[in-house]
This record gives C-alpha cells, sequence and structure tokens, in this order.
C-alpha cells in the first residue's frame, strides 16, 4: 500500500503498481484495520487515516477482482 502516485497525492491509498499478490495484500490491510490504529505508515507518502482507507479498500477489492476475471476470461479465449 502507498499513498497515489508513489507518494505524489499525499493522503489517498492505493495499490503500488508492481506487487505480487494485490488481493492478498489487502487481506492482510483488513487485519491491520481491526486493530483500530490511529494512522497506517505506508512505504510511500505521508500517513494515511485508517477510515479514509476503511472506505478505499473494498472498492479496490472489487476493481482486483474485475481486473482478475477479465483476465481469465481473455485466457481462456472469452470475451
Amino acid at each position: 500500500m502507498a499513498n497515489s502516485f508513489m507518494g505524489l497525492i499525499p493522503g489517498k491509498p492505493a495499490n503500488p503498481p508492481f506487487q505480487d499478490d494485490p488481493l492478498g495484500k489487502l487481506v492482510s490491510l483488513r487485519e491491520m484495520l481491526a486493530l483500530n490504529p490511529t494512522r497506517l505508515h505506508t512505504g510511500h507518502g505521508t500517513p494515511l487515516d485508517p477510515d479514509r482507507v476503511r472506505r478505499w479498500a473494498p472498492r479496490e477489492q472489487r476493481r482486483l477482482a474485475r481486473l482478475a476475471a477479465r483476465g481469465r476470461s481473455h485466457r481462456s479465449g472469452g470475451q
């Protein structure tokens, strides 16, 4: 997890562009949020507000699931 555009948009959560398991990282993120932190420090950018991350995470999970489904469809020859 990082701030958008590798820290150029402070406070806006984003998935880094290169990672092996973005959906798995969202599972870990939900576990961290369950600890009720007061802020989240990322590898790039300013600390993030946990409430903003809580709102972002479900949208990001849906986006990643759509991308994964589209990839499966293309690999199987479907549209």
